[in-house]
């Protein structure tokens, strides 16, 4: 069984992350486990900036633990803050870094 819709075109992502963040809210999440669909509707986001937003990642530069935040938008990136995992796509104009952080499904 398929899932109807179409994957997000990578330019999507590559401009403001707030813009994105915005954007994607009302998008279906899908992911596909041992042969089953999973999806939930994005229903909050967060967007961050680069190097000069605090509460980014990539705040005081690029590291190991940010280093995709400075790749190619629309892949996606998952770590744990306090016991939580995050989920957070990579979403920046060309040369920019930024990403948006999926805060509930």
């Amino acid at each position: 069984m398929g899932v109807g819709g179409k994957v997000l075109p990578k330019e999507f992502y590559e401009r403001d992350s707030a813009e994105a963040a915005r954007d994607i809210l009302g998008k279906i999440l899908v992911r596909r486990l041992d042969g089953v669909f999973l999806k939930g509707m994005i229903v909050e986001t967060e967007a961050y900036y680069g190097q000069d937003d605090p509460a980014s990642r990539a705040y005081k530069g690029r590291k190991k633990f940010n280093e995709l935040m400075f790749k190619d938008v629309g892949k996606t990136f998952i770590y744990m803050v306090h016991g939580n995992w995050l989920l957070n796509i990579v979403a920046h104009p060309r040369d920019e870094v930024g990403a948006v952080l999926i805060r509930a499904l």
